[in-house]
């Protein structure tokens, strides 16, 4: 995942100068399910940082960020299956 905060469209601030993470932070449990998962930005175009995670059985779930550091991600949406033949998400 991206480090820091995501705020809107334009340049990200990777936390500060002398400090260039955020503390981490429990974002929810059950990610052991998947084989891949990656944070990629924002790939719905709402200023958040997003997931992709891809399950054993190979479907894509998009997990969009939703700025609330209580509620950082919506419920998953299911966005394709067969990625099981991918090594990765790039």
């Amino acid at each position: 995942m991206r480090p820091g905060p995501v705020r809107g469209p334009g340049p990200r601030e990777p936390g500060t100068p002398n400090s260039p993470f955020h503390a981490r932070r429990k974002v929810g449990n059950g990610w052991g399910a998947y084989g891949r998962l990656i944070g990629l930005g924002d790939i719905t175009g709402d200023g958040q940082g997003d997931l992709l995670a891809v399950n054993a059985g190979g479907e894509l779930f998009r997990y969009s960020g939703t700025g609330q550091a209580g509620y950082p991600f919506a419920p998953r949406a299911s966005i394709g299956t067969g990625y099981q033949i991918f090594n990765g998400l790039y």
